[in-house]
């Protein structure tokens, strides 16, 4: 249900706040097998070049990406030769992000960098009551003079435990004497 915005691999990217029909909560819930796609946006200033642009999404514990499934938008006006994708050593997804110059990268102004990407939900929630875990995007770039500038957002995600398994054992019927044979 909802309205597919971009692809992520095989996995299909619906924004929960403008889906129509409405997703229900049961429709937005993570269980264990799950894939949960992330969309993440940079819009760079509109009156400076922006260096040495990184973005590093932090899969939320519990989950991990999904290899391949990281895909640029066509909302993104930084493509191709203008981004360099890699996996850090904990195999969160990176993006170098820019034009390349003399060492350097370098985002135009007004440049917009999109992506998508999908995680699968590796463990349930323990108990009864679902996990709230995040999902965090970093940003950084340089000033002028070298100096690291951040920026963060992060979007909370719930993840359902397993459903409740219940095993009732008992006698169906009571024979008065043991069969013979």
């Amino acid at each position: 249900p909802g309205t597919a915005v971009a692809t992520a691999g095989a996995a299909e990217y619906v924004d929960p706040s403008t889906a129509a029909p409405p997703l229900t909560p049961d429709q937005i819930a993570f269980r264990k097998g799950s894939d949960a796609c992330f969309l993440l946006r940079v819009e760079f200033p509109s009156q400076s070049q922006t260096r040495n642009p990184v973005v590093t999404d932090f899969v939320p514990a519990g989950t991990s990406y999904v290899t391949g499934s990281a895909v640029i938008t066509d909302n993104s006006t930084l493509t191709g030769g203008d981004v360099a994708f890699s996996l850090d050593s904990a195999g969160n997804p990176v993006w170098a992000v820019g034009v390349p110059s003399a060492g350097n990268r370098f985002a135009p102004k007004s440049a917009v960098f999109e992506a998508v990407l999908a995680v699968s939900i590796d463990e349930a929630a323990e108990g009864d009551t679902p996990d709230i875990v995040g999902n965090l995007m970093k940003f950084r770039s340089e000033n002028s003079a070298g100096q690291a500038i951040s920026l963060r957002d992060q979007l909370d995600l719930e993840i359902a435990p397993l459903p409740p398994v219940s095993l009732v054992k008992g006698i169906s019927r009571i024979t008065p004497a043991v069969p013979s044979g």
